[in-house]
């Protein structure tokens, strides 16, 4: 999956796809790539029951969020272009890591 966003001037994107959710994998790693002229993309994550426990603005490269899927939420905030009269950019790798059952 491509999560990589170029951001028009005078736009915010907001990620629709990103709301407040579990993705069903055991854990769930967001790693900064690449991030020029935006502001935003904030990860928060919370419990089950959605109570805050931390954020991370990932702003640097290799910057890295890894959560344990089954027992936290996430979501990240709209991004925004700083200066209008540059392309904005922020990529994201996220890898989703499953547990392997034991095969008897």
């Amino acid at each position: 999956m491509n999560m990589s966003v170029k951001i028009p001037n005078a736009v915010k994107y907001f990620n629709h796809i990103e709301k407040l959710k579990q993705d069903c994998f055991t854990f769930i790693a967001s790693m900064m790539i690449n991030r020029h002229n935006v502001s935003g993309g904030v990860t928060t994550l919370t419990d089950a029951d959605r109570q805050p426990k931390a954020t991370a603005e990932l702003t640097n490269p290799f910057d890295i969020v890894i959560a344990d899927d089954a027992r936290t939420m996430h979501d990240v905030s709209p991004v925004e272009v700083l200066d209008n009269d540059t392309l904005g950019t922020r990529d994201v790798l996220v890898i989703a890591f499953t547990k392997l059952e034991q095969v008897a």
